[in-house]
């Protein structure tokens, strides 16, 4: 699960960046063009390397969808509220980073975004060593230290505007996404049987759709309306309740 969420997060990071590149270049038919190719070549991965065994597919399809939802109850309530709230509490920031870098730390928005590309890599590449520690030592202790981690950083935001604080603050919060995460993932995969493990992870890919439609909004009215650090704020006591609702989970020790 750490390689799969460094791949993801690679592709969330360089998506953004070569597209720009490739409107500043071409044009925006191109850009698309460009998109529907890549849909096209995963297609054929797909279709040419994904393998499923026979009894696999037998077995998912033995209990009708009311049975999974019954059955997956209560670990969808604790898997995807604390999805949920991570969720919610990372997109409110999205819409107010450009204007927290120009207006709090007197950045234009390349500084801005150098100085966020450093902690990005090291969360990319802490992924990989993080999900072999939720192997190593149980999924439950990286998802509490992740969350805990992010939560005090969140919390910490208003505490200064030096550059190099921010940078190290932004760093430590993206090695708490990179414990939690690839634990999270792989506590979700060890909890659900293989009958309902594609109905639960859909559901909980809907909830967090719904964290980053919401968020945005919640964090933009947050910082016009309230205070600039109050979606920052907002998120720390997401994360909080997260970060308790984590204690709760249950936990295997690995043998």
């Amino acid at each position: 699960m750490g390689v799969l969420s460094t791949v993801m997060l690679g592709g969330l990071a360089l998506g953004p960046i070569t597209g720009n590149i490739l409107l500043g270049l071409t044009s925006y038919r191109a850009g698309f063009l460009t998109c529907i190719a890549l849909v096209g070549v995963v297609l054929v991965i797909v279709l040419s390397l994904a393998r499923e065994t026979r009894q696999t597919a037998q077995h998912t399809a033995v209990l009708p969808m009311r049975d999974h939802f019954r059955s997956l109850t209560g670990e969808f309530l604790q898997l995807g509220s604390i999805a949920l709230l991570l969720t919610v509490s990372l997109a409110l920031l999205l819409p107010i980073i450009s204007l927290y870098g120009s207006e709090i730390l007197g950045v234009d928005k390349i500084t801005m975004g150098l100085m966020l590309a450093i902690p990005g890599v090291i969360t990319a590449l802490a992924l990989l060593p993080a999900g072999y520690l939720a192997d190593r030592i149980g999924r439950k202790p990286p998802i509490v230290t992740g969350l805990a981690l992010l939560t005090v950083c969140y919390a910490a935001a208003p505490a200064t505007a030096n550059l190099l604080v921010v940078a190290a603050g932004a760093t430590c919060a993206g090695l708490g996404y990179a414990l939690a995460v690839p634990a999270w993932n792989a506590l979700a995969m060890d909890r659900i049987p293989p009958g309902g493990r594609g109905l639960l992870l859909g559901a909980v890919a809907t909830v967090q759709g719904a964290g980053f439609v919401v968020g945005p909004v919640v964090g933009g009215y947050l910082w016009e309306h309230i205070h600039p650090y109050a979606p920052f704020a907002a998120g720390a006591l997401l994360l909080l309740a997260a970060t308790l609702l984590s204690l709760c989970v249950r936990s295997k020790r690995p043998s």
